[in-house]
């Protein structure tokens, strides 16, 4: 007998079937056997005339040769597609340099399609600037003793820069997703990474002083200095607009404070127009000027009451 033939369709080749998983079988030129199926709590599928086949743990691929298998007893040649329709709902932790860390319920409603790393990271917040996206870890464990029995690891700068969905890895329930921070991080990097569908697409900053427009800001999460200034409404007549300050919290709790000379025509490469961070500062002080005229202004105020007594003697 000729041997059967069998199609996988999927995004992701690592995911695996399991309880809960919603499949469609597609066996080419017998619309009987075609149809969508959920795997059931004991890891199989029912399918006509061909009954009970367990599928839970194979990819799609396997149960696609799996079930053809089966179908080789009744069909001549069968060609059979598997598609994942809807994914079960999975449990998994991230961790390390993201917005929102913690434990999460990935369901069918969250995402479309398989569970990835990339989804993931999307409704953990999206990645922090400090992530280092190219040494990503996933810790596979074991459900009965939760202890890790395999640790894969995803680079998603090559999915960014290459397109390589391989690196998009596809989830299992109970999986750990641990994104570390990077050491020497490089702003062109930082620059592309701002602008992915990984990162928050947003974020709050303070631009306060001698500005336009003075408070908290809500902007692009790949803002420049100069870009957060003229958002405030620019530089007011009696600011300092030579340099401004930059207080930034650290991860670490801690607070550093930078003086910057600014130029509004440095390009986003420039010590004078750096990127900014969540929950930056900048502060525009007043111009040297201001500051003597302010001082004078108070000086003088009051001596306002005192000329105003010589004005009704002199009347």
């Amino acid at each position: 007998m000729e041997q059967p033939r069998y199609i996988a369709q999927a995004t992701t080749p690592t995911y695996t079937l399991g309880a809960g998983d919603q499949i469609r079988v597609d066996v080419f030129d017998a619309p009987e056997y075609t149809g969508d199926y959920q795997v059931l709590p004991d890891g199989t599928v029912s399918l006509p005339m061909v009954g009970v086949v367990s599928i839970a743990g194979l990819s799609l691929e396997g149960a696609a040769e799996v079930i053809s298998g089966r179908l080789g007893s009744i069909l001549r040649r069968p060609i059979t597609t598997v598609q994942l329709v809807a994914a079960r709902p999975i449990a998994v932790a991230i961790a390390g340099e993201i917005n929102r860390p913690g434990a999460y319920t990935i369901t069918t409603e969250d995402m479309a399609g398989t569970p990835t790393i990339t989804k993931a990271i999307q409704l953990a917040g999206g990645i922090t600037q400090r992530a280092n996206i190219r040494d990503i870890q996933v810790l596979r464990v074991d459900p009965q003793t939760q202890n890790p029995t395999q640790v894969v690891t995803a680079n998603l700068w090559q999915l960014l820069k290459e397109g390589r969905l391989e690196e998009d890895i596809a989830l299992q329930n109970g999986d750990r997703i641990l994104i570390p921070e990077a050491v020497l991080p490089d702003h062109s990097e930082r620059s592309v990474l701002s602008t992915s569908n990984i990162a928050p697409a947003t974020m709050t900053i303070n631009v306060v002083g001698e500005v336009g427009q003075p408070g908290s800001l809500n902007v692009p999460s790949n803002i420049l200095l100069n870009q957060a200034i003229l958002s405030a409404g620019g530089f007011s007549r009696r600011a300092r607009k030579g340099r401004v300050e930059l207080v930034r919290l650290n991860p670490n709790g801690s607070v550093t404070k930078q003086d910057i000379e600014v130029d509004l025509s440095a390009d986003a490469d420039s010590p004078a127009n750096p990127p900014l961070q969540p929950n930056d500062t900048v502060i525009v002080n007043r111009s040297t000027f201001t500051q003597v005229t302010d001082t004078l202004s108070q000086a003088v105020r009051p001596l306002g009451g005192l000329f105003s007594i010589f004005r009704l003697f002199d009347d």
